[in-house]
Parts: C-alpha cells; structure tokens; sequence
C-alpha cells in the first residue's frame, strides 16, 4: 500500500473476547452522495463529514470525530534489511509496532459505509488502520503507521492501554496483542488501493474495556488465508535439509527438506537458532532450527 508502513500477510489466536458480533446492514444510512464511482452512506445523525479530493474523486477525507468500540490490535512487523543475505542469521531485522482497529456492530453502524461503482452493496468498514502523522496531498496523503526504536516512550503509552501482553512481546518485539478498547477516532480517510478499500483514522482517546462473548478469532484478519490476516506471523523456509530439535543443539523431532517452507517464526534468533512452528496437515511441532539454513519467505 502506498504512502505508509508495509502491511504484511498466525496460527489461531487465543480467544480474547468483545461483544463484536457479525456486522449487519445499516438500516438508518441517509441516502448516498454518488459523486464518483462510489457512493458514500452516511449514518443518520452523523456528525461527520465528507469530502472527495479533486484530484483523485476515490479519496474520501472525513472530518470530525466519532467514539467506538471494538477490539485494538497491536503487532510487531519485521522488515528484513538485507533480503539478499544467505541465511536469516545474516539478515538482520527492523521491528515496528502497528495498530489496528475492529470496529464492534454497533459502532460499525456509526461509520460511512461505501457502495462501490455508485450502487449495489453497501459494505461496513471492517477495521481501521491507525496512523500517528498525516502528510497531505493534491492526489494521495500519506500515512506513517509504525513506531520504530526511535518511539520508546509512544511504545510505552500504546501499551499502557492493555491489560496483558504476551512474554516477550515488549523484550523481544515480535508477536501481537489484543485488548477491547473505547477508542475517539478522528481524521478518517477512505481510499482504493488495487481492489481494496481502506479507512484510516487517529486516535485521540483510547481506554480498556472488559471483556465479554467474542473471540478475536472471528475477525477478518484473524482467518488463515484472507487478504491482510494474520500480520504478526513471519515465515521463513529451509535453504538446506535440516532437523527441527527439541532443544538448541537437542534431540531431533523431525527431519525437513530443503524448500521446506511456511515455518512460523516464534522469536528472535537465539546463540544461532531460531524457535518455529511448523505444521504439515495433523502434525504440528514447536521446535529449534539452526539459524543458518534459514532464510525469510519475502
């Protein structure tokens, strides 16, 4: 996607529950304004506000804020600075924490919904990808997304608003968390990238909430093979044969052939070996491959 962070494509999460629910159709939308090839359903009583930039009719800015509930997503993204390096123990990695949003029914049925072509479907806005810096143009704004090494403190405060976080997640700066979330929401954009559409937003207000009878599991992004899941899982694939072990330089469990891909990353390069998760139909097994015959699946 252009203009921000890279959004990368998890095995089932542990159930974290919010009363969610399946989002239905809206029934109290106003009629659309249809300029352009989509029509933009606003929510009766709508405080928000719309306009399209001249330049691109597709690019959909919204002004004023709104308060929803739903399911706050956090999760490390790894870019790998050298895609070319022989093995992963060569690769070396940037970390970057991401946020997105899951709107519950109910507040789906406070957001704008989109029609595209002018008519037909009117489908909700599913999750909203939060952004902290906006730099706005004539055609296309970008949106910067990630907190890099430089935003400890940022971290930190994002963090905060979670009641529980995964061992290592803040040591290791890898894995993803989950917290049902209040959360004030301005700054709205809705735009096409290839045969998508987007909404962005920034938030101004964020406080935990209890939880109920939803699982994280149901969401969109939580589906094994749905464009945009599962953005916390990082693959790699064996350059050469090689065993998973029980332990660093332990008992072997398995024995894989080169090519072997769809290894799950567990954790940051340990003394040489990397602990994974692989899964060939019934088997699944959580083990350890020497990091140099290892290379990430790009």
């Amino acid at each position: 996607m252009r203009g921000h962070a890279a959004l990368s494509v998890f095995e089932k999460i542990t159930a974290i529950v919010l009363s969610l629910g399946v989002l239905l159709p809206c029934v109290g939308n106003t009629a659309a304004e249809g300029s352009g090839s989509v029509a933009v359903y606003m929510p009766d009583g709508s405080e928000l506000e719309y306009e399209r930039k001249a330049e691109n009719r597709e690019f959909i800015s919204f002004s004023g804020d709104v308060e929803l509930t739903g399911v706050l997503l956090a999760y490390w993204q790894l870019d790998y600075l050298d895609a070319t390096a022989e093995s992963l123990a060569e690769a070396g990695t940037e970390h970057s924490l991401l946020l997105r949003f899951y709107p519950d029914r109910g507040s789906a049925r406070l957001l704008p919904r989109f029609a595209e072509g002018g008519q037909g479907e009117q489908k909700p806005v599913q999750r909203i990808f939060l952004y902290h810096t906006r730099e706005e143009d004539t055609f296309f704004d970008g949106f910067e997304m990630s907190y890099g090494a430089e935003d400890s403190a940022k971290i930190r405060n994002i963090v905060s608003y979670f009641t529980e976080l995964p061992e290592g997640f803040l040591e290791d700066h890898e894995g993803k968390a989950v917290q049902p979330v209040s959360i004030l929401v301005d700054g709205l954009a809705s735009f096409i990238e290839g045969n998508h559409r987007f909404m962005f937003g920034k938030s101004q207000a964020i406080r935990a909430i209890s939880l109920t009878e939803y699982s994280l599991a149901q969401i969109p992004d939580a589906q094994p093979d749905g464009y945009l899941s599962r953005p916390w899982i990082h693959y790699l694939y064996l350059v050469e044969d090689a065993a998973i072990l029980d332990a660093p330089g332990g008992e072997q469990l398995l024995m894989l052939e080169a090519g072997t891909h769809r290894l799950e990353r567990l954790g940051p390069p340990q003394n040489g070996w990397v602990k994974v998760r692989y899964a060939e139909e019934a088997n699944v097994l959580r083990g350890y491959i020497n990091a140099a015959v290892l290379k990430p699946v790009n």
